[in-house]
């Protein structure tokens, strides 16, 4: 079973991360979503529920790219605009602000076969764009891209946003998914483990962390209240603690037995966490 009951919502205006392992079934629900596959039970809605003029509506940026190399760029999305309805006399102009945004600018007379994978996956997301499409689904957008390319992706990606589109992505980049998005969507083995806003889960599922650097006799560490458990890593402690309040009742019972270099607390980011819930979903198994 690709997808197994995968229910979520998300509104216009905002960046939807769709998070999960390699065969998770992300690209599977993408898909679905944009029509290519159909569903074996369950609905798909968008607004009030009308799927009419549903592919005038979409932007869908495939993880496998889908472009023709002998073709030039001006050409070729000539082509794709006029399949997506996109005014004839319009185009010309369209087309150069469009390679202008994308950071290919007086591309149009180059044949696609000699661009970089970087500026292929450009005009892709340049076809994505060009109708202007209230909603966006980019499986795997940042892929070959560098970071000057990154950054140019996900500046075009918030402004999407801001313009009131729905942007969905899917992506192994942790750390985009947590700059760009509001709210998420966890799959893995074909269910849905956690969905919400980021924020939120993060307050949920982060685990509160001590670093403590230190030299002397730690053991009564994990004794201390407070402490839920206590992993070692030469001079330096890893402490997970119940919350923030216990933390001057940790420090000045370690103080009493160790002299203490630094202590901070651990930032809990995206990456950890989604290697925390997938980790508890396999320990399930």
């Amino acid at each position: 079973m690709a997808l197994d009951h995968v229910t979520f919502s998300l509104n216009g205006g905002e960046i939807f991360g769709l998070l999960g392992p390699n065969g998770a079934g992300k690209t599977t629900l993408m898909r679905i979503l944009v029509g290519i596959l159909g569903p074996d039970e369950g609905q798909i809605r968008i607004a009030s529920g009308e799927r009419k003029r549903l592919k005038e509506r979409i932007g869908y940026l495939p993880e496998e790219r889908g472009l023709y190399p002998k073709m030039k760029v001006g050409e070729f999305l000539q082509y794709c605009a006029r399949m997506k309805g996109v005014p004839k006399p319009s185009l010309p102009e369209m087309i150069r602000r469009g390679l202008e945004r994308v950071g290919l600018a007086g591309q149009e007379e180059k044949k696609i076969g000699e661009l970089s994978k970087g500026n292929q996956q450009r005009v892709q997301l340049l076809i994505t764009l060009i109708h202007q499409p209230d909603i966006l689904i980019l499986d795997e957008p940042f892929a070959g891209l560098d970071p000057i390319g990154a950054d140019k992706m996900r500046d075009i990606l918030t402004e999407e946003a801001q313009r009131g589109a729905t942007v969905i992505i899917s992506t192994h980049r942790m750390e985009d998914a947590e700059r760009l998005c509001r709210s998420i969507a966890l799959i893995h083995r074909g269910k849905l483990i956690r969905w919400g806003v980021l924020d939120e889960i993060k307050k949920s599922e982060g685990r509160n962390q001590l670093i403590v650097e230190y030299s002397g006799d730690a053991e009564m560490a994990g004794t201390a209240p407070g402490i839920l458990s206590v992993k070692k890593d030469g001079s330096i402690l890893y402490l997970e603690i119940e919350d923030d309040s216990f933390i001057p009742g940790i420090l000045r019972d370690l103080s009493a037995k160790t002299d203490l270099y630094g202590v901070r607390k651990a930032e809990q980011t995206l990456h950890d966490i989604f290697v925390h819930l997938v980790e508890n979903e396999e320990n399930k198994r």
